[in-house]
């Protein structure tokens, strides 16, 4: 089983993150038994390219919206297993709730986790009915770098077509905590910005083309984007530039801050039903 298996990862950058994967770890294995699940489904055909599928227990249901929901991690960091938290508030809706692994730097860099997550979404396009879910209802969402990577995903409409995915079957975006710009027009040596983008790029060069920002422009499906009150300042920055431009498109938009929350505890409020998160989350994926 994939929570008894997780690949040995770097040492916890401080305190604060240790206890964040510790916490999530533990939630997510205690929600296992309200659900049933599909552990380390093959997307693509790379060892790092697996999902996991949790479902409304003992229910046979079928047509059910579906939640790609991305781990953070710092590009470099992080196991789909976190995710395992939310499925019980999720497959409640009633919904599926998807959390797919994507290449972590230093290995893979941009543009790899991104294509890995419209690996994913594709797969699940085609494939997800055999799980009760629908192929034309697909949301996606993240947290930290996963928040950034799904908004990134479903607004690069450009490359969908390359993946075999109809931008049609994605019907709305949830990122949460996530940098939405990297395309900074002054990047301080020895920086926060620099050395993410030392994490995730290849090639400073890149940074446009690694920011949903950018692709704001025209965009017509639906975003709802959270951030925590204490946030990291970049993603409440980049948060706010975001909704920002959002609101001069003809899409849907909400935004939520998260009360005294730091950049971590966003994601864990979401292991609770009752967090602040899943009315908007509900509500977008049930509506007919």
């Amino acid at each position: 089983m994939a929570f008894d298996n997780l690949e040995p990862q770097g040492p916890a950058r401080n305190a604060e993150v240790a206890a964040y994967a510790e916490r999530a770890l533990a939630l997510s294995r205690a929600a296992l038994d309200r659900v049933d699940a599909s552990f380390d489904i093959a997307y693509g055909p790379e060892p790092r390219q697996q999902l996991d599928i949790y479902r409304p227990k003992g229910r046979a249901l079928s047509a059910l919206p579906v939640l790609l929901f991305l781990h953070g991690g710092r590009w470099r960091a992080g196991y789909k297993e976190w995710n395992a938290m939310m499925a019980p508030a999720v497959t409640e809706f009633p919904a599926l709730l998807v959390s797919a692994r994507y290449g972590l730097s230093p290995r893979f860099l941009f543009p790899t986790p991104l294509h890995d997550v419209l690996r994913a979404l594709a797969w699940l396009h085609h494939n997800v009915a055999r799980y009760g879910g629908d192929p034309n209802r697909i949301f996606a969402g993240g947290h930290s770098a996963g928040g950034h990577l799904s908004a990134l995903a479903v607004l690069r409409r450009d490359l969908h077509g390359e993946f075999g995915l109809p931008t049609a079957a994605i019907r709305g975006c949830f990122p949460m905590s996530g940098t939405m710009n990297f395309d900074l027009p002054e990047v301080t040596p020895g920086s926060e910005e620099e050395e993410i983008r030392r994490i995730l790029l290849a090639d400073d060069r890149d940074a446009p083309l690694a920011s949903p920002l950018r692709y704001a422009e025209g965009n017509r499906l639906p975003f709802f984007i959270s951030y925590g009150e204490k946030d990291f300042p970049r993603v409440i920055a980049t948060g706010k530039e975001m909704i920002a431009a959002l609101k001069r498109q003809p899409c849907r938009l909400e935004n939520l801050v998260f009360a005294g929350a730091g950049h971590f505890d966003t994601h864990l409020d979401v292991a609770r039903a009752e967090s602040r998160w899943y009315p908007t989350v509900r509500s977008w994926m049930t509506e007919d």
